[in-house]
């Protein structure tokens, strides 16, 4: 299993699902960055390495998104922190769990089916 620090577009798609559910920008840009934040923890854990988060990104909150191209965003990211030494123990990964959980709710879907659809996407 390979791990990377994903791009500046793939935490906006999840931040702008949420902030479409009226989070506050505020609340959206906090989460963004704590997300990109255990990336890169996990990244460094995973190739001990001492790499420092992008405090200057700018997260989008406004892009167009599909709940599916959302879920796989959230997905992507997931699996890109799964070598983070606390992973059991993470506030962002909790939350894109719940998340997802609610994505696949709002659509009455499974995993699989979602992953079926053409919106779906893996990452940006």
């Amino acid at each position: 299993m390979s791990c990377h620090v994903v791009n500046v577009e793939t935490p906006s798609v999840i931040v702008s699902y949420m902030r479409s559910e009226y989070v506050s920008e505020e609340i959206c840009q906090a989460t963004a960055f704590e997300l990109h934040k255990e990336n890169v923890e996990a990244w460094n854990h995973r190739y001990e390495k001492m790499m420092q988060p992008q405090k200057d990104w700018s997260y989008k909150t406004s892009l167009k998104v599909a709940p599916a191209q959302v879920y796989g965003c959230m997905c992507y990211l997931a699996y890109q922190i799964l070598d983070h030494k606390n992973y059991a123990f993470l506030p962002g990964l909790a939350l894109l769990e719940k998340l997802q959980a609610r994505i696949l709710a709002e659509l009455d879907m499974t995993d699989s089916q979602i992953r079926d659809l053409p919106e779906y996407t893996c990452g940006m």
